[in-house]
């Protein structure tokens, strides 16, 4: 994969500003692989995809269930939520 623009800025969101990070865009551009590949540069994280369905059931059933995992809280932890639509129980329709 191409180096791109977005990984800079997808950095400077998480790691300097300390906020969440989205991204979107259509089909096939690559957006899942920025993410996983981002991914290696946390000792910690989590990757979750909304198209799984085991992973559906564990977000809808305990959304909070990544602060229970075993995870040392002294280091950053990078959480990924994967093909999350609008319209899925997460991101109802806008109005």
């Amino acid at each position: 994969m191409i180096d791109r623009t977005s990984t800079k800025i997808i950095e400077e969101t998480i790691e300097k500003d300390n906020k969440m990070a989205f991204v979107s865009g259509p089909r096939q551009v690559g957006k899942t692989t920025l993410a996983k590949r981002y991914k290696e540069h946390f000792a910690q994280s989590l990757y979750l995809n909304w198209d799984n369905v085991a992973h559906q059931k564990k977000i809808l059933t305990d959304p909070l269930f990544f602060e229970k995992e075993n995870r040392d809280p002294r280091k950053p932890f990078l959480l990924i939520f994967d093909e999350i639509r609008e319209g899925t129980a997460l991101l109802p329709h806008r109005v």
